[in-house]
Order: C-alpha cells, then structure tokens, then sequence
C-alpha cells in the first residue's frame, strides 16, 4: 500500500490548519475499506450483520397525542434507532430508546385544524425504528 504523508498548512488566524486533499482522500479511503475492500465493492465474506432492525408505524390525527414502541425480539438490546413522519404539521414530542422497555419509543402530537395558521386536517403517519444488537456478542453490521 502507497504511504500518504498529511501536509498540513497553516492558514491566516489563530489555531486553523488545513489538511492536503490527497492526506483527505487517503484517510477516507482508508476508513471506507473493510477486510474485503472499499464498501460496496463485491466482497467474498461469507455471513451476514447481526443487528435486527425493527419498525413500527403509528398515526395521529388533528388534536390528539399518541406513542407507539418499537420492540427489539428476545435476545436483543436496544442499541439506537431513529423516526419519520409524514404529518406536514405533526410534531414529535420525545423519541428515543428505552432501556427498562427495551425498544425504541416515539410520543407525536398534531395541532388542532385552523385555518389561520394553516394547520390542515390530516392524520400523520410516524414510523419507528429500532436497531437491536444481540446480547453478549460483537456487534456486525451487515
């Protein structure tokens, strides 16, 4: 493998460094490259990631709050997650995971119908998602 060296520069004011774009390049080849090359180049290993990946859909209406839970199966932990919504005025409360439940969990509130504003009738669909790692074992995205 060809050695890179990192030129850094000194840039006008105080504490700012740039770093050369081949230094950049490098490192990002680097990171991307796995035991069997660049990701998302054609690879040889065998098996596959571990991690589950877990949704669930809720909806909420005009002038109501609702939560839903996205549970990891047995075996599993909760290890991250994320949401969605395609409500345009629905607004998510509180979303994260939650250890004692074991699960991904979402709270989404819609306004009530006004004209004024501009809040329209509608009923928001939220989508949770819960990644869960297995436990006691090393975590192998896939």
């Amino acid at each position: 493998m060809n050695e890179v060296r990192a030129r850094w520069t000194r840039v006008a004011g105080p504490m700012r460094w740039s770093l050369s774009a081949a230094a950049v390049t490098s490192v990002l080849l680097v990171a991307l490259a796995g035991p069997t090359g660049v990701a998302g180049a054609e690879s040889t290993a065998t098996g596959s990631g571990n991690v589950k990946r877990v949704i669930e859909v809720f909806f909420v209406a005009n002038n109501t709050t609702s939560n839903s839970m996205a549970k990891c199966p047995t075996g599993t932990r909760i290890m991250s997650g994320g949401f969605a919504s395609s409500g345009q005025h629905a607004r998510i409360i509180a979303a994260g995971p939650s250890l004692s439940s074991n699960g991904y969990i979402g709270y989404a509130y819609t306004p009530p119908v006004n004209i004024n504003t501009g809040v329209g009738k509608e009923i928001a669909k939220i989508t949770l998602v819960a990644l869960c790692a297995p436990i006691g074992k090393p975590v192998v995205f896939g």
